[in-house]
């Protein structure tokens, strides 16, 4: 299991699993996306359909993102976060997941996916899951696509779908 400590501090994001906080994240986000509240443009930046015949989330991340130099050189990528959502809470910081936006923390998690796919002890048959991230410096959008293997439970009141667990340390 691909552990992750929650945030203190009633976070939006409770999974204990990079895959889980990830699938939660993007369904967190799809919400958003569909309430003309909060979404007025009507953007469509982060898509995901749940394929119940082969029990797989895919989707793809399309999101704007500015980027500078640090005190290094390095490049830094600053994800904006198209929506403002109420609901959202990042947690205080104690967890695993550091950025105060949905959209930095929605890139902690694709980064670390993406290392955990690399590992060969921890994917040893190179499954790609995700994506490598692009950034495209005419556009300035990181886009990046994914297919999650996800369980399902019968629950009384229909079906319940969870991030299957794949890139456990």
């Amino acid at each position: 299991m691909a552990a992750l400590t929650p945030n203190g501090g009633s976070p939006s994001i409770t999974s204990t699993t990079y895959e889980g906080a990830l699938f939660q994240l993007i369904e967190f986000i799809q919400l958003a996306e569909n309430n003309t509240d909060i979404n007025g443009t009507g953007a469509n930046r982060i898509t995901g359909t749940i394929n119940g015949d082969t029990m797989m989330f895919k989707g793809r991340i399309d999101i704007t993102a500015g980027v500078d130099k640090d005190v290094n050189g390095d490049l830094k990528f600053f994800p904006s976060d198209y929506l403002e959502i109420p609901s959202w809470n990042p947690g205080d910081g104690t967890g695993t997941l550091k950025q105060p936006t949905w959209t930095g923390q929605l890139l902690e998690l694709i980064n670390e996916l993406v290392k955990r796919q690399e590992n060969e002890t921890i994917n040893p048959d190179r499954v790609r899951y995700i994506d490598v991230p692009e950034y495209n410096f005419r556009t300035g959008k990181i886009t990046a696509e994914y297919n999650i293997p996800v369980q399902k439970t019968m629950t009384d009141s229909g079906a319940e779908y969870a991030a299957k667990n794949i890139l456990g340390a």
